[in-house]
């Protein structure tokens, strides 16, 4: 095992934000993301669970780029349970 402690990677939430509403409007998988952006898989579903639990609570008060996540984000889960009928 090497010796060397794991370097901490910061994200802006500008980045966040535009990779979340990447993968809800392009159907990428979270895996093929994480990957193409080298972001680890859990990191990204914490990103995702964050502003899930953001908008349900605060939806007046978002960002425009927040917004268009937003909007994404309910066209997917309304296609993903369009698809469990």
């Amino acid at each position: 095992m090497s010796n060397k402690a794991r370097e901490r990677k910061s994200y802006s939430q500008d980045f966040k934000l535009r990779m979340l509403k990447e993968y809800y409007e392009s159907g990428s998988t979270k895996y093929s993301l994480c990957k193409k952006y080298s972001v680890d898989y859990v990191t990204f579903s914490r990103w995702e669970s964050y502003f899930e639990s953001k908008t349900l609570s605060l939806p007046s008060d978002l960002t425009e780029l927040e917004y268009q996540v937003y909007m994404a984000c309910l066209l997917y889960t309304s296609d993903a349970a369009d698809d469990k009928a």
